[in-house]
């Protein structure tokens, strides 16, 4: 008797596939009671290489947590930091029509709780060219709140390399971005250039109040992140957030002592989902209505 055949990530958390490293995941609407104040769509942004197998444990959490609530889990790959814009924000465009017949955005009269989770820069950097690509639209969301995992930071040489080293597997390919690496950073330094840098960019996108159509000053914002990640330091997530605050941006800081990188859900798992339903009744509570 054959053995039966091992689940793909995809058949096993229900994702089903829109375009390349972009995922959908359907919930139980017909189930919704009248009343629900689950988020309508929940968009979860993966970390730089991160195997659909592990992101989508992010997406089982929601499930659980949000069983009505449609997803769309986003997929970050390695060349996010070396590629021109125009093909990064073309590898999201998918979004687009899919956010349109769900009625996310456009002129549909029905109206939407958004959540959306961003794991890592790479998370966050996906986020920010999506927001680029919807930034003329209109939207129909009363409700939004954002969850930061593991981000913003880790900009220096040092993190960068280690970031490097321990998220692609393939060691020529390792190679040839820590190269590309070494390159910018020498060039920048023998320029004396001070661009606006991709992190800085991330930094800054995120303490607008209208980084995304559906996010405004009472967005509350939800930062996640660890006194021992050596990808992106604990110092430099926290002075963002007290800048953010300074802002006028509503903070709600969830710390680890010694979790890894984006392995804060995996260390305790109560404890950070506890944090995001605080989150979202939060953001209940500052509805636009």
């Amino acid at each position: 008797m054959s053995a039966s055949k091992e689940l793909s990530p995809a058949e096993k958390y229900g994702l089903q596939k829109i375009a390349p490293g972009i995922w959908f995941v359907q919930g139980n609407e017909s189930a919704r009671p009248v009343d629900s104040t689950d988020p309508s769509l929940i968009l979860i942004f993966g970390w730089m290489d991160g195997k659909l197998a592990h992101v989508a444990k992010f997406s089982a959490g929601y499930r659980v947590m949000f069983p009505y609530s449609n997803q769309i889990v986003v997929q970050s790959r390695a060349d996010l930091f070396i590629l021109p814009k125009f093909v990064l924000r073309n590898r999201l465009r998918p979004i687009l029509p899919l956010l349109r017949n769900l009625g996310v955005v456009g002129s549909a009269p029905t109206k939407h709780r958004i959540l959306v989770h961003a794991l890592s820069n790479g998370g966050a950097c996906q986020l920010n060219y999506l927001s680029q690509i919807l930034k003329k639209e209109a939207t129909n969301v009363i409700t939004s709140a954002m969850v930061l995992d593991s981000t913003p930071g880790g900009d220096d040489i040092r993190s960068a390399i280690y970031v490097f080293n321990h998220t692609i597997a393939n060691p020529i390919l390792r190679w040839v971005f820590l190269f590309a690496i070494g390159i910018v950073q020498a060039v920048a330094v023998l320029l004396r250039l001070v661009p606006v840098r991709m992190h800085d960019i991330i930094r800054k996108a995120i303490c607008s109040p209208n980084w995304l159509p559906w996010t405004n000053k009472t967005t509350p914002f939800l930062y996640v992140y660890s006194k021992t990640d050596r990808s992106v330091p604990y110092k430099q997530v926290q002075a963002h957030t007290e800048k953010a605050e300074t802002m006028g941006q509503d903070v709600t800081r969830l710390v680890f002592d010694d979790s890894p990188h984006v392995a804060h859900m995996r260390s305790d798992p109560e404890r950070y989902w506890t944090a995001v339903q605080a989150l979202w009744n939060k953001a209940l509570l500052v509805s636009v209505h």
